[in-house]
Formats: structure tokens, sequence, C-alpha cells
């Protein structure tokens, strides 16, 4: 009965727009450090640079998240609201900041710096 209680609850959260994939641990983004360079690169390709601005996306995560180990969350997090970062975008790029602060993953993204 609880099997599927549970099913019924993440099939209805799904139909919602829950976001179920990431609930139950599937899909691109994982936690640090589930993804190997080459994967976190793919999904940054796919998921980040398109919804970055081309004149400045780039530029604000190399300014505030890529390698800022100092500050806290909050401060990144309004640093990027205010570079123009996406808002559903910036908290999927903090819960994966250590990806962000490890030079192997940063290498991998040919940033133009």
């Amino acid at each position: 009965m609880k099997l599927v209680r549970e099913t019924l609850t993440e099939t209805q959260n799904f139909e919602r727009g829950g976001e179920i994939y990431k609930r139950i641990g599937i899909g691109q983004v994982r936690p640090y450090p589930q993804m190997t360079p080459e994967q976190f690169k793919r999904w940054f390709d796919e998921e980040i640079s398109p919804r970055l601005d081309p004149k400045d996306g780039l530029e604000a995560l190399g300014d505030n998240l890529i390698g800022n180990t100092w500050e806290k969350d909050d401060e990144v997090e309004e640093y990027l609201r205010i570079r123009g970062i996406d808002i559903e975008l910036i908290p999927i790029l903090l819960e994966l900041r250590d990806y962000f602060n490890d030079k192997r993953y940063i290498e991998k993204l040919n940033l133009p710096w």
C-alpha cells in the first residue's frame, strides 16, 4: 500500500510540474562529485549556456561564481541577480557550486577567460 501511495504522490507531483527526476536522483544534475568533468561540460553546454545572456552571462559567472569559495551563497545569489542571470537558474548554479570551484571541471568548459 505504501509503494502505491508514494508512486501516486510522485506521479501527481510530476503532472503538476514537480521536479520528480531531481527528487528521485536521476537525470543530468547530480550532486558533486557524481558527474565526471565531461558530463558536467555536456550538462553546462546543454542546460546553462543557452540560458545565459550572450554578452554578459559567462562573464557574470566568471566574476561571481566560478572559483568563488569565500562568499556565502546569498551574496553570490545577489551578485548573479544584479548581473541578470535567469532567476530560475540561480538556485541550480548555487546547488552545484562545488563543481564551479573545482579546477578539473572548469577547465573542461573552455571558457573565454
